[in-house]
């Protein structure tokens, strides 16, 4: 009678997952969020709350003379004006085609628009949900740029900066003034414009980045709540524990996840043989999001950053106004990465930020783009040995409290295999 309520237990658990993940694979269809809910999510709305991961992770405006400005520290109430102004908006005459690196520049770089940046391409349906809309339903594709113009064109561009695709849109109801409005209300605004770096477009900033430092008490999560989100009841758990790592089975479905003491990280493996289907990107991230709306935890400081290899590496970071946080070890970000077999593996950091603390410190100013790449030249650093580079903010232990960090502002280099600060980056190619 045990083993039959615990395979019961199982099957429970199973179909929920089932459901989760039929539900993201039609999110299009099926999830639809109250205009009055978004920006600021409610937690009786996991699914609704989970979506704000896919939110944009900048916000740029083109005036009328083709300059450009990355709006900084946006309110709330600005972005949310902004969103009501985009879930009005009508689509239809959806066309696709390639381009070439200058056609996706122009239109970046063209006069009096709205720019809406996402850290790397997400699937179209996820943007469809979160805004209420139904933009080419029956297609799967995916950009990471947004322009919606506020001329008389009545055009908008979704923009796939991987695939070299510009997907064209006719939009209905722009209210150009009001979103013009919204958007010069900002009194913080850096001017930026679009180039290539390593051939793949990039923001450059034209001037001197100016950015606060920040201090955070530090919330942490207890592993019990993934372990009964992804692994089910202790009854039908296995629990062993070595050092400083204690590893949970769950003897029905063999799914396993490890808490890491040391680390305060928790990885989870599910070795479902019938995923090795799952060849598409979109469908990953399906996956992913349904993995994640089964946590029920706040995602509002969280975007979803980047993917590798059609999705087979998906990571989510945490943002601060606009601007990703790396972290002083590879476990703070959320990694969930799918293998040839189908197997997934999942490592959460159980940190999270929690209330702002007093930070004496002054604010930071970085240089612009131009003269960080001006800089790794002529330190003899080839153009090959990185991928990108872009501000960021270094999550940094506080020396006066081990319960809060610093946020310290600091340019950041992706390389072919990690993420590192400007001047870790230049000391390591020195020894080189």
């Amino acid at each position: 009678m045990h083993n039959q309520n615990a395979r019961l237990q199982a099957w429970v658990l199973g179909v929920t997952l089932s459901v989760l993940l039929l539900g993201s694979f039609a999110l299009t269809g099926m999830i639809f969020m109250n205009s009055e809910k978004k920006e600021n999510t409610t937690p009786d709305a996991p699914i609704t709350q989970t979506l704000d991961i896919f939110r944009p992770t900048q916000y740029i405006y083109s005036d009328e003379h083709a300059k450009q400005y990355l709006i900084q520290h946006p309110q709330t109430r600005q972005l949310r004006s902004i969103y009501h102004l985009l879930n009005k908006l009508e689509f239809s005459d959806v066309g696709t085609k390639k381009a070439s690196n200058q056609e996706m520049l122009t239109l970046l770089k063209q006069s009096n628009t709205q720019i809406f940046r996402y850290s790397d391409v997400i699937p179209m349906q996820y943007f469809n949900s979160y805004y209420n809309q139904d933009i080419s339903a029956k297609k799967n594709f995916s950009f990471d740029y947004f322009v919606l113009s506020l001329g008389s064109s009545g055009s908008g561009y979704f923009i796939n900066t991987r695939t070299h695709s510009i997907t064209t849109v006719k939009v209905s109801h722009v209210n150009a003034v009001q979103t013009r409005e919204q958007l010069v209300k900002s009194t913080e605004k850096t001017r930026v414009t679009f180039g290539n770096i390593n051939q793949k477009i990039s923001v450059f900033y034209q001037d001197k980045i100016h950015l606060p430092t920040y201090s955070y008490l530090i919330n942490r999560r207890d592993p019990s709540i993934y372990v009964s989100a992804l692994l089910g009841t202790l009854n039908q758990i296995d629990i062993t524990t070595k050092n400083q790592q204690r590893t949970y089975v769950n003897k029905i479905t063999g799914q396993s996840l490890v808490y890491d003491g040391n680390a305060n990280t928790v990885r989870y493996r599910d070795s479902d043989k019938t995923r090795n289907t799952v060849t598409k990107y979109n469908e990953r991230m399906a996956i992913a999001f349904a993995q994640l709306n089964l946590l029920k935890i706040n995602f509002s400081d969280t975007r979803f950053y980047e993917n590798f290899d059609d999705g087979k590496k998906l990571t989510f970071r945490t943002i601060v106004e606009g601007i990703p946080v790396y972290y002083q070890s590879p476990s703070g970000a959320i990694t969930i990465s799918f293998d040839n077999k189908g197997r997934v593996t999942s490592t959460y950091s159980l940190n999270e930020l929690g209330i702002p603390v007093p930070n004496d410190g002054a604010d930071v100013t970085l240089a612009d783009t131009a003269t960080v790449l001006k800089e790794l030249e002529d330190a003899k650093i080839s153009a090959n040995d990185y991928q990108s580079i872009t501000p960021g903010y270094q999550w940094v232990s506080n020396n006066n409290s081990n319960a809060a960090v610093d946020m310290k502002p600091t340019w950041m280099i992706e390389t072919h295999n990690q993420w590192m600060s400007l001047e870790q980056f230049l000391k390591e190619h020195a020894k080189s």
